[in-house]
């Protein structure tokens, strides 16, 4: 745990699940929205929608500004502090590997559409 430095870094994976859940938080106000509840319930859920989307908007694009490595072709996790000493150890190999992180952004839309 002596690498472990969670303050650092802004991860693929974690930034990819959070999309996904506020596109599923817009999809799931607007099914419930659509059935028969008081107006009271639908102005919430509007709201709700409207601030998931919002969030979701402000994720995908700054998912494909600040993590997309064009040198890799896929997604990589942000360095804040690149003195880190996890990032030393990656070195220069890490361009060789991949992970199942890098891509999912795919599965959570971020990709462009």
């Amino acid at each position: 745990l002596e690498t472990t430095n969670t303050g650092y870094i802004y991860p693929v994976c974690l930034n990819s699940f959070l999309l996904r859940f506020e596109y599923n938080m817009c999809w799931l106000s607007k099914i419930i929205r659509g059935r028969t509840i008081s107006k009271e319930k639908q102005t919430q859920l509007a709201q709700d929608y409207d601030f998931f989307r919002e969030k979701a908007k402000l994720r995908e694009i700054a998912i494909r500004k600040e993590l997309w490595n064009p040198g890799l072709n896929c997604w990589r996790d942000k360095w804040i502090k690149p003195e880190s000493p996890f990032q030393e150890m990656k070195g220069k190999d890490s361009k060789a590997v991949f992970f199942a992180s890098d891509f999912f952004p795919l599965w959570a839309f971020a990709a462009k559409r």
